[in-house]
Order: C-alpha cells, then structure tokens, then sequence
C-alpha cells in the first residue's frame, strides 16, 4: 500500500513538473517606447503638428495685421463697422474651425501609427511566447491580480532588440 502511495505521489510531482505552464504579462507602454517605429511614427507627428501650428501662426499674424490696419485707419461709419465685424466672426469662425480639424488630422495620425504598433508587438509576442513556451501574455494594466504570473518586459525588450 505505501509502495502504491509512493508511486502515486511521483506520479503526481512528475505529472505536475511537465504540465506546468507559464502565464505572464508585459508593460506595453515600456515596450512600445523601444520599437525604433514609434520613434518615427512620434517624428512624423511632431511634424504634422508643427505645420499646423505655423499655418495656425501665421494666420494669427493676418488677422492681426488687419485689426492693426483698422486701428490706423480713421473711424469707420456705421455700416462699415458692421461689415468688420462681421468679417472679423467669419475669420474668427474659420480659425476655430482649422483648428478642430487639425486636432482631429493629428488625433487620426496617432490611432494609425498606436494600430500598427500593436500589430507589429502582437505578432512579435506571438513568436516570443512560442520560443518561451508561454501559454498567454497579457498587458500589465488590464491584470487585477496574479500570483502565479511572470514579468516578461524586460525579457520581451531584449527579444525585440535582436
């Protein structure tokens, strides 16, 4: 009977040895932030929004150039006054309107280049758990709690930078 026991129990031990697997997580902003294609992706941005900061400039620099004249300029009557206003609305209109757009441009730009970066890490995660034999891997944020799980970030970093 103890030899039964005995032979049960190594069994077990060995049964649990081979079936164990590994689950584990990364911090996916860490590892983003090493990919040679975000720092790219944020350059051609950056880019972007410098653009559309010196058209947004230099359209400043008109409408203040024509407030500048308008001051010069000896009083207006009545009806003229009116048409600057309303010209001043329009362009003030437009202005506000460019630069809704120009948020929403840069916005579009950072979903496409975030849309990339997740395919490109999901595919070299899914070489990686291969080679390391890792059953699932999930981003660190979206775990409430694991003991059993491992920190492969720094180990996932290393395997991108070969």
């Amino acid at each position: 009977m103890i030899r039964v026991l005995f032979l049960f129990f190594i069994l077990l031990l060995s049964l649990s040895i081979f079936g164990q697997e590994n689950y584990g997580y990364i911090n996916y902003s860490k590892v983003v932030k090493v990919l040679p294609e975000y720092s790219s992706g944020q350059n051609h941005i950056r880019l972007i929004e410098e653009k559309y900061i010196d058209t947004l400039k230099t359209f400043h620099k008109k409408m203040e150039n024509y407030l500048n004249s308008m001051a010069h300029n000896a009083t207006p009557d009545s009806i003229k006054k009116i048409e600057i206003e309303d010209s001043l609305m329009a362009t003030q209109e437009e202005f506000q309107k460019f630069q809704v757009l120009a948020n929403k441009e840069i916005e579009k730009e950072q979903n496409i280049l975030d849309e990339k970066l997740k395919i490109l890490i999901v595919s070299k995660l899914k070489l990686f758990c291969s080679e390391h034999d890792i059953v699932c891997i999930h981003e660190e944020e979206s775990i409430l709690h694991c003991f059993d799980c491992i920190d492969y970030t720094n180990m996932f970093i290393e395997y991108l930078k070969k």
